[in-house]
């Protein structure tokens, strides 16, 4: 037993480690073509991003920088077309740097500050009234070139699904069948949010050096445009509103939490705080907007936390230990059968994406988009419908995301870590944070 702990110890301390090599390789690199003084030009960047947001109140995900940017922007009025040419004319400036002078994290910063000008000037055309298709706003708005999916794939797992789930009933009703049981009791949501913060928290500090005073304010409401909102605030402090009106499906309730706070977006937020704007002076990344190729890497690595904090064993151990009896369910198929069945939903999860592509071309109705997505994600009408109104407000935006979460696990698969490699995982997450690859590099391209 005391073998045990302390090897479980010593692997922490490498982990631990690993993290800070990580973090000082790139403090080393960071100090290459000093020179080159991208202030003024991130600084002008986050003006047009903010002014950006007056015609779209939904744009800036979160900005925490300084305020004198923020009164600057405010107290210039432009109108799209000079918010354009404005950013035409940062680009044409940004140009004027040969890319192949830069390397590591300068390299890095270079090419995500001048993608993200020209996503920034895709969007304020498309606010103009400039007509788009899916393609184009996947590769200009996010830095992803989209991924072409047929409904074979779905085929494929409704067979596996339909393996998983006794009974002679067709998928869909098994599978509805089979979720309900996982429904969360609205007066026990508080109680396992506690409790899967509490486990990813101790996970997450064992792995990553968190900077001191970090934390996450929660907030209850009955009310929210998504089960559960995020926002980072800065100083290390983010905050996640849960609508309380919303029905949880417990596997579904793990993923968001541990998506929001430890290791996901909580976590990357406040390590880009400390790493690049405090100790670089990146100020370009206190900015998110939504639409952007810095949100799709956000949103990204925080899409595979919980297979980072909780993988394979340690996620069934979690269900059978702590959940379950919890939730009064001792029926051995469910607790059997459980893991293999999050497994498949989780594949099936990218109909958002492939719904959303068809509605942003107009090449299905509405009715038939929810007829669609209920069918591929094997779900009831009035959540389906709800997804679907959610993808025609924010159009590339939900399904991409979630196209996002395949492309880092296949990048994962690429490198041969799998879920039965916890040290690996963890190392190579602190990679992402550290030393990220927009999503482009992340496929190859």
């Amino acid at each position: 037993m005391a073998t045990k702990i302390m090897k479980k110890y010593f692997i922490s301390i490498l982990l631990s480690a690993a993290s800070i090599l990580i973090f000082d390789s790139c403090e080393k690199e960071r100090v290459h073509f000093v020179d080159v003084n991208m202030y003024p030009k991130a600084e002008a960047y986050i003006k047009l991003a903010l002014q950006l947001g007056k015609f779209d109140p939904n744009f800036i995900s979160h900005y925490y920088g300084p305020a004198y940017i923020k009164r600057r922007a405010d107290a210039e009025s432009k109108s799209l077309d000079e918010i354009k040419k404005s950013t035409d004319s940062l680009i044409f400036e940004m140009r004027k740097y040969n890319e192949k002078y830069f390397n590591g994290l300068w390299k890095f910063r270079y090419n995500m500050l001048l993608k993200s000008l020209y996503s920034l000037k895709f969007r304020t055309e498309q606010l103009s009234g400039t007509p788009t298709n899916f393609n184009e706003e996947m590769t200009m708005l996010f830095d992803c070139s989209p991924v072409i999916i047929d409904e074979e794939y779905f085929a494929r797992i409704h067979s596996r699904l339909d393996s998983i789930i006794v009974g002679e009933n067709p998928v869909l009703e098994k599978c509805i069948e089979f979720r309900n049981k996982l429904i969360v009791s609205p007066e026990k949501v508080k109680y396992f949010v506690d409790k899967i913060i509490s486990e990813a928290k101790i996970q997450t500090i064992r792995n990553l050096v968190l900077p001191p005073k970090e934390y996450v304010k929660i907030k209850y409401q009955p009310y929210g445009d998504n089960k559960i909102d995020y926002q980072y605030l800065g100083n290390f402090v983010s905050e996640i509103s849960i609508n309380t009106s919303s029905q949880f499906y417990i596997d579904e309730l793990i993923e968001l939490i541990c998506r929001n706070t430890y290791p996901g977006k909580h976590v990357i937020a406040m390590l880009w705080e400390k790493s690049f704007v405090i100790d670089s002076g990146w100020v370009e990344f206190s900015l998110l907007p939504k639409y952007s190729p810095l949100s799709f890497l956000f949103e990204g690595t925080s899409s595979i936390a919980r297979k980072i904090v909780l993988p394979g064993k340690d996620y069934s151990d979690f269900f059978l230990y702590s959940i379950f009896p919890q939730m009064g369910i001792k029926d051995t198929v469910i607790i059997k059968t459980s893991q293999k069945f999050f497994e498949q939903q989780n594949k099936i999860n990218i109909a958002d994406y492939y719904i959303g592509r068809l509605i942003c071309d107009t090449v299905i109705s509405h009715q038939t988009a929810i007829d669609s997505l209920a069918h591929l994600k094997l779900i009831e009408h009035q959540n389906a419908e709800k997804k679907i109104n959610r993808l025609i407000s924010q159009r590339t935006y939900p399904g991409g995301y979630v196209m996002t979460n395949a492309i880092y696990l296949e990048y994962l698969k690429r490198l041969n870590i799998g879920e039965d490699m916890p040290n690996a995982l963890w190392l190579e997450y602190s990679k992402f944070i550290f030393t990220p690859l927009t999503v482009s590099e992340l496929k190859g391209q």
